[in-house]
């Protein structure tokens, strides 16, 4: 079978902060699985690194602050221990079950961290489910003789009535579906027929779909029909076509076809759709379906058989995307390449030129208060020697953090004060830092992933080896073992905090 790779070099495109602030800050003839009575659970032992706060440098960023320590909210965690599901308020109570039949396959919290959803895979065939996070309200969302394969959770709509989900076939590809959240019902949008139907790929023996969002205040779907292929071979997936379904009525439309659309990033207002390929962008107003082209040279840097695309960022009166884009298609094996900051308007009118800084293009990452950029550059070509750069969006101001072995960027916290570097080849040395003052070495022997925040000085890392997994909670520096698991089927988090 050939291989199909979805480019995830898309997924840099966007900065986002992992995770829920909510208060919570953010027909089928089976028996329900198990559901027994509250079951403590055992609890890890922490592993605590003995590290030191942030002490003031020198060669601080300019209005930089050491962000005040907050009353911290409550982390909530479900997750898969041997297909049951366990949940727990960390520091409030025990560990418990809330099923017991060991088939479940996937969970995540709803937005407001009350309800739990998870699939199963039971003896009749693969079931979505739903409860309360106490278990007192389990409901089927989907099952029954027309889902044979696996379900793989996609989103909730954003009013949160429906949950999509794609249903992997048993032999080869999939289908688009929707269920209400309520246990009203769930239907089939996008059959494997229709998504062959639409495929941009002639050659493709079957298809799967692929970058599934909702339109913003809809309960429409955009998606696309991804190939596959029976041949052994690899094939790279780009985005190509933009199509719809409306989730109410099952009304399939087509916004882009093959060849013209791309993936898409909605501004917050919910008004525009950037359609992102690797040679242009463009924006769509989803109430007039006008289409304007980007006032500004966009391309995505070849990447071995992909792409590297350039970050950008909505800002947050969806006027503009903020975009760092290189100046040359050199970025793949050229650490020192001038890039441009441009703010470019929606409405298709020329960019303006923010500023211009030198370095490894995808380093770049913009702050979640887009006030500022950090991004490393090698101090000779092919040297391992690197300077770690944080400057002003607007070109105001930039320093060198610090110069050494292999550094890398691993993230901003919501403040866009705090972030985490590495040094050293792997595992690497894992540091949070702070525009203000000195790194603190985290003391991890394994490579740094994606940190997963929970406010800005607190966030979750994860290591994994087949079933096994390790989930550490990092409190000001401070690494914590939360959950060490021997038979790992997934999890998922929120911060709550006490009503009123």
């Amino acid at each position: 079978m050939r291989t199909v790779f979805v480019d995830l070099l898309m997924a840099a495109l966007f900065a986002a902060v992992a995770g829920c602030g909510l208060t919570a800050a953010h027909g089928s003839s089976t028996p329900a699985p198990q559901v027994p009575s509250v079951t403590p659970g055992p609890l890890p032992s922490p592993t605590i690194a003995q590290t030191q706060p942030p002490t003031p440098r020198p060669d601080r960023f300019p209005a930089c602050v050491i962000t005040e320590q907050a009353p911290p909210g409550t982390l909530r965690l479900v997750w898969i221990e041997a297909g049951d599901l366990w949940v727990w308020d960390r520091g409030q109570a025990e560990p418990y079950t809330l099923t017991g039949s060991g088939d479940l396959t996937a969970v995540t919290l709803t937005p407001d961290a009350e309800s739990v959803v998870f699939t199963r895979q039971s003896a009749t065939g693969p079931e979505l489910w739903a409860t309360d996070i106490r278990g007192t309200d389990l409901r089927l969302l989907a099952g029954g003789l027309e889902l044979t394969g696996v379900i793989e959770l996609q989103s909730l709509s954003p009013d949160e009535e429906l949950l999509a989900f794609t249903h992997r076939l048993p032999a080869q590809g999939g289908e688009l579906w929707a269920a209400a959240l309520d246990g009203s019902g769930a239907r089939r949008l996008v059959s494997q027929a229709d998504l062959m139907a639409v495929i941009a790929e002639p050659l493709a023996d079957f298809a799967t779909p692929a970058g599934v969002t909702w339109i913003p205040d809809t309960h429409t779907l955009t998606y696309d029909a991804a190939p596959g292929f029976k041949e052994d071979g690899i094939y790279i997936y780009t985005q190509r076509q933009v199509l719809t379904v409306d989730a109410d009525s099952g009304a399939q439309d087509m916004l882009f076809g093959p060849g013209e659309g791309g993936q898409v990033e909605y501004s917050p207002d919910g008004a525009t759709m950037a359609v992102i390929t690797p040679e242009s962008l463009r924006f769509m107003d989803l109430e007039t379906r006008a289409v304007h082209e980007a006032g500004v040279d966009y391309f995505a840097t070849g990447y071995g058989e992909g792409y590297a695309f350039p970050p950008l960022v909505w800002t947050a009166d969806s006027q503009a995307l903020l975009l760092a884009q290189p100046v040359d298609n050199s970025g793949a094996t050229n650490s020192d390449v001038a890039t441009v900051v441009w703010r470019v308007p929606r409405d298709g009118s020329l960019a303006a030129r923010l500023a211009e800084y030198s370095g490894f293009v995808l380093s770049f990452t913009i702050s979640p208060d887009q006030a500022k950029i950090a991004y490393w550059r090698a101090v000779a070509p092919l040297s391992n020697t690197r300077e770690l750069h944080f400057a002003a969006l607007n070109g105001s101001a930039q320093i060198v953090y610090e110069t050494g072995d292999t550094l890398e960027f691993r993230g901003w916290a919501p403040d866009s004060q705090n972030f985490i570097y590495s040094a050293g080849n792997f595992p690497g040395n894992a540091r949070l830092a702070n525009l203000c003052g000195e790194p603190v070495s985290l003391g991890l022997d394994f490579y740094l992933g994606e940190p997963s925040w929970l406010d800005p000085n607190r966030f979750l890392i994860n290591r994994q080896e087949q079933a096994a997994f390790e989930l550490y909670l990092v409190e000001s520096g401070l690494p914590e073992l939360v959950l060490n698991l021997e038979s790992f089927g997934g999890y998922d988090f929120a911060v709550v905090f006490p009503e009123g």
